[in-house]
């Protein structure tokens, strides 16, 4: 799943998201090793379909940002 990745030193990252799990996420950014961030680490999340996830002080929430 393409997404962009903000993370909470607001640099940004964007890239196909090829594993997820309880610690990181990784994200394969066109080089030859995959970028893993430490969930805790990462402020939101933006998918190409307009999905937004938050992350605050480690909570995920969701708004979808669909337009009609």
């Amino acid at each position: 799943m393409q997404a962009n990745i903000t993370l909470a030193n607001k640099e940004e990252k964007s890239g196909r998201i090829t594993d997820i799990d309880e610690q990181v996420l990784s994200l394969y950014t066109g080089t030859s090793e995959l970028t893993k961030f430490e969930w805790e680490k990462i402020a939101s999340i933006k998918f190409e379909k307009g999905s937004i996830v938050y992350l605050p002080n480690g909570k995920m929430t969701y708004r979808s940002s669909k337009e009609n």
